[in-house]
């Protein structure tokens, strides 16, 4: 679709894995050692600057790439 995302991008003192500034998308992709409660928070500062967040888990990433990359395509139309 043309759109381009940065990888590790920071917000204040958080940073994301993906981010499209055009469409102000954040793409998380959480592995076995991420905290859910400081993701929660994390999660609900970053979507109080009027950003959407995307957060899949590796294995969504790994076995259910077209479905993945289908919701992030929707996201971004």
């Amino acid at each position: 679709m043309g759109y381009k995302f940065r990888r590790q991008y920071g917000f204040d003192s958080y940073v994301v894995d993906f981010y499209c500034p055009d469409k102000r998308v954040v793409v998380e992709i959480d592995g076995p050692s991420h905290d859910i409660q400081l993701d929660k928070i994390r999660q609900s500062q970053i979507e109080s600057l009027n950003i959407k967040f995307l957060r899949f888990i590796n294995d969504q990433v790994l076995y259910e790439r077209e479905i993945v990359l289908e919701v992030i395509k929707r996201s971004l139309g």
